[in-house]
């Protein structure tokens, strides 16, 4: 008889904790911490996470998969991270901020979630730091650095992030200070002024 109680007791526990979640979920820690909604037990439409009662991550799912835009603040309430999601796969633009509101950097994403096309870096004055292309996930082509002054630091060239041709390195007033030519990822010759 004991035994039979404790069966019966184990399957009204397991009835309970394998119910699938399906409506609306706010979940509380004194303030909001959590609020979003299940469709069939999956996370189903926008999710907002909070923490001490401010927004901090906002998030849409079709079917327990990112679909959608996601975004992210920082404490402070500034935005942090914009992203879009299509399947899973962050497509699209993303972008980044310096809690001061400026922009850190921007990339794309190509439909299958790869980086993809021009991809640029910000000092956080909001001056251009770097830019160049990526293609299929790998440096390619010219990336050029520059100074937080906005002057140019470097010119710099890859071949499916390999180092190729030739890198040229400025001072801060813009004088060429180096020169090195890559092959195949290989230096090959330097020359400094």
């Amino acid at each position: 008889m004991k035994n039979i109680k404790t069966i019966f007791i184990i399957i009204i526990v397991c009835l309970t904790a394998c119910k699938v979640k399906n409506g609306p979920v706010i979940e509380y820690d004194g303030n909001i911490r959590i609020e979003g909604f299940y469709k069939d037990g999956l996370k189903d439409s926008c999710w907002r996470y909070f923490e001490d009662g401010r927004q901090i991550r906002e998030e849409n799912y079709i079917m327990d998969t990112l679909n959608g835009k996601a975004l992210t603040w920082y404490k402070s309430g500034q935005i942090h991270t914009e992203a879009n999601f299509r399947n899973g796969k962050m497509v699209d633009v993303f972008k980044i901020w310096y809690p001061n509101g400026q922009l850190n950097s921007i990339s794309n994403h190509d439909s299958n979630g790869i980086e993809n096309g021009e991809y640029k870096i910000y000092h956080e004055n909001g001056n251009l730091k770097q830019s160049g292309v990526v293609k299929n996930g790998s440096f390619h082509d010219t990336w050029t650095e520059y100074y937080e002054n906005g002057q140019k630091e470097s010119i710099k060239k890859y071949y499916n992030d390999l180092k190729t041709g030739e890198w040229v390195f400025f001072n801060e007033i813009g004088d060429t200070i180096r020169t090195e030519i890559y092959e195949n990822d290989s230096l090959i010759r330097v020359k400094n002024y």
